[in-house]
């Protein structure tokens, strides 16, 4: 767990520089490049903040689903 909250620090930080350099940057099309991979590591942090926070039951998933 100390490894996934770790890489979830990581992604967030690597995020906030991405929105920095998006902020700063000279033209639009690297504004908007370092915008895009501030959201897809946005986006990838929250996923992996969901799975670390609400992992799944699979062995309760897998029983009902070829349950009787």
């Amino acid at each position: 767990m100390k490894d996934m909250k770790t890489h979830l620090e990581w992604l967030r930080d690597q995020a906030a520089e991405c929105a920095i350099l998006s902020a700063e940057a000279l033209t639009r099309e690297k504004r908007e490049l370092f915008a895009k991979l501030c959201a897809d590591l946005t986006d990838a942090a929250d996923h992996l903040d969901t799975l670390a926070n609400h992992p799944r039951n699979t062995k309760n998933k897998a029983a009902s689903v070829g349950g009787p």
